[in-house]
């Protein structure tokens, strides 16, 4: 009886000593790094550049299996989508002759002339070459911006009669259909080097001058705005500060009789 229960003794260690030399378990998907566009890159294309460059690297222990790229208008994420479909951009089985490396990349042009201006997502999705073949997802965003902002200024109009002893409020409109604005700033050219009357970096875009500046007639008021991509746009009017709108009340006393 000891005999037997030593047998199976032994036999319970040398299982155990078996299983300890088992790798454990890949229980992950591949590892993604990202070489370009950088997140938040801001993409300019013209006729003789109308593509940026996109590369990725992924690599697993059970090595690469395949790997899939859409294009997605809009900011997406993990359980949030985009605003509108996505589009199949790139896909590769990486498998040759029954073997998967342990590591794959890729780097292609995709050609952005042509389509609508704003922010777009790159999502990835790379599977490793094990018994459940795990994949991995990974998002990118980049801006594509051509065209420099606008900017317009809503009122007052262009030659308008303000008062000159009131404080003139003014009020800017801009929009930016890539990267988005990043600020708007008045100011006039009637100096040499402009008088600033300041900066608003959200909407409404709205400025008010006090009377003290409102000394001469005409004067021009020159709004700016920036975008996110370092563009700008410049418009400009001309007031004329002239007229007196505060009334002044006059008491009558009444008279002795």
């Amino acid at each position: 009886m000891q005999y037997a229960k030593a047998l199976v003794l032994f036999g319970l260690i040398l299982m155990m000593a078996g299983l300890a030399q088992i790798s454990p378990a890949d229980t992950t998907g591949p590892e993604i790094r990202w070489i370009g566009p950088a997140e938040g890159f801001i993409a300019r294309c013209t006729s003789s550049s109308p593509e940026i460059g996109v590369a990725i690297e992924a690599e697993d222990p059970d090595g690469i299996k395949q790997g899939v790229m859409w294009l997605i208008p809009g900011h997406a994420e993990r359980g949030v989508p985009g605003d509108g479909p996505e589009s199949r951009i790139w896909g590769q089985t990486f498998i040759r002759d029954g073997v998967a490396p342990p590591a794959a990349s890729a780097h292609f042009m995709l050609r952005m002339l042509g389509r609508a201006q704003g922010e777009y997502t790159l999502k990835v999705i790379f599977h490793d070459n094990g018994s459940l073949s795990r994949g991995t997802l990974s998002y990118r965003h980049f801006i594509y911006d051509n065209d420099p902002p606008t900017v317009h200024i809503d009122s007052p109009s262009n030659n308008q009669t303000v008062c000159k002893d009131r404080t003139l409020i003014v009020r800017v409109s801009a929009s930016d259909a890539g990267a988005g604005i990043r600020k708007v700033t008045l100011d006039t050219g009637r100096f040499a080097k402009g008088l600033y009357y300041g900066t608003k970096s959200s909407p409404p875009y709205e400025f008010h001058i006090d009377k003290k500046y409102l000394t001469k007639s005409p004067m021009t008021l020159r709004a700016t705005a920036w975008d996110k991509a370092g563009r700008r746009a410049t418009t400009s009017i001309t007031v004329k500060p002239t007229r007196i709108c505060t009334i002044m009340m006059r008491r009558t006393l009444p008279t002795n009789p």
